[in-house]
């Protein structure tokens, strides 16, 4: 789904602010970034109030990454992935996050690509389901916030001056931050393959 497509469908429910809440809720489950603008932008129009946009943005995105946790704990159901777990790793590794939980899930809101590997691996090390939802809670709260005040402000201050392109120009910050979002996961990924491809050939060596 496109921003635009997202923009004409709010629009289309525009009469029904229950319908417009409803739709930013699905929303946040497609493309956070885009359903936060858009509803920001709605409502700096008088299309939707402020508190039942924010209640549809941080409840969407917020169960959003209740559910990256949460499939990560139930991967571990599974024979298979547990057999691929070496315990004294996961022991370590959960040793060391878990105190530090707070500050990983703060990085991995704001950090593009690092949200889905950082809250399913909560899950899978097993972290305290209470302690991440807080943490969890508290960044979509700071995160959501500061963009959708920014976005609103952007909205009122300037919609006697650019009019219908203020839309256009908010399209654009989505694109930009999709671009920067798509590049930062694909560095992060061929860093990942350098690293593979490393340390099987010093393996390789070793045997």
């Amino acid at each position: 789904m496109e921003f635009d497509d997202i923009i004409n469908y709010l629009l289309h429910l525009g009469s029904d602010p229950l319908a417009v809440a409803f739709a930013i809720f699905i929303a946040t489950f497609i493309l956070e970034d885009a359903a936060t603008v858009s509803a920001a932008m709605l409502v700096s129009d008088g299309v939707l109030s402020v508190s039942l946009a924010v209640t549809a943005l941080i409840s969407g995105i917020f169960l959003g990454d209740l559910g990256l946790y949460g499939f990560g704990r139930l991967s571990t159901v599974s024979s298979w992935v547990r057999g691929l777990l070496n315990r004294r790793k996961v022991t370590t590794v959960r040793n060391w996050m878990a105190p530090r939980i707070w500050q990983m899930v703060l990085a991995a809101r704001f950090i593009p690509g690092s949200r889905l590997p950082s809250y399913t691996a909560s899950g899978v090390l097993g972290l305290s389901f209470w302690r991440f939802s807080l943490a969890a809670f508290f960044a979509v709260v700071l995160q959501t916030a500061l963009l959708f005040t920014l976005v609103v402000y952007f909205g009122i201050h300037f919609r006697e001056q650019l009019g219908i392109w203020r839309w256009v120009f908010a399209g654009g910050v989505i694109m930009v931050i999709f671009l920067v979002s798509r590049k930062y996961r694909n560095k992060q990924l061929r860093s990942k393959q350098l690293e593979s491809r490393r340390t099987a050939s010093e393996d390789g060596k070793e045997t």
